[in-house]
């Protein structure tokens, strides 16, 4: 299992950035936690509010779930952090059925549209 650890600036980006990662079937679920950061940035000392997605996804998702992750987060240098995970057998079962389900059905829509090639969408 692969923990993706991104942080936000906001707790509405990692809300939207988590539901996205869901909805296209990158991630099985996400935890936000709000977090204290210090870092420098621009010659700066930074010390922010920051909102932490821990998502939970297979290290052959992970590839798509960081380009996706980029394309939407608003930090020009965002972090997106891999974190090999063990995690008891139920919820890893659970987790790959959750990812699972939305391949299949992305394998359904195409079938759809592949039947019929002149329907208009």
């Amino acid at each position: 299992m692969i923990i993706l650890y991104v942080p936000c600036p906001s707790k509405k980006e990692a809300v939207n950035i988590s539901r996205a990662l869901i909805n296209v079937g990158l991630i099985a679920c996400a935890n936000i936690v709000p977090s204290t950061s210090i870092y420098e940035w621009k010659g700066k000392l930074v010390f922010g509010k920051e909102f932490i997605i821990h998502a939970k996804t297979s290290a052959k998702k992970f590839g798509a779930a960081k380009k996706f992750v980029r394309s939407l987060h608003s930090y020009e240098c965002p972090a997106i952090l891999k974190i090999f995970a063990k995690a008891n057998k139920e919820y890893v079962q659970w987790a790959n059925l959750e990812l699972a389900k939305h391949a299949k059905n992305m394998k359904k829509k195409a079938k759809k549209r592949n039947k019929n090639p002149t329907k208009k969408r």
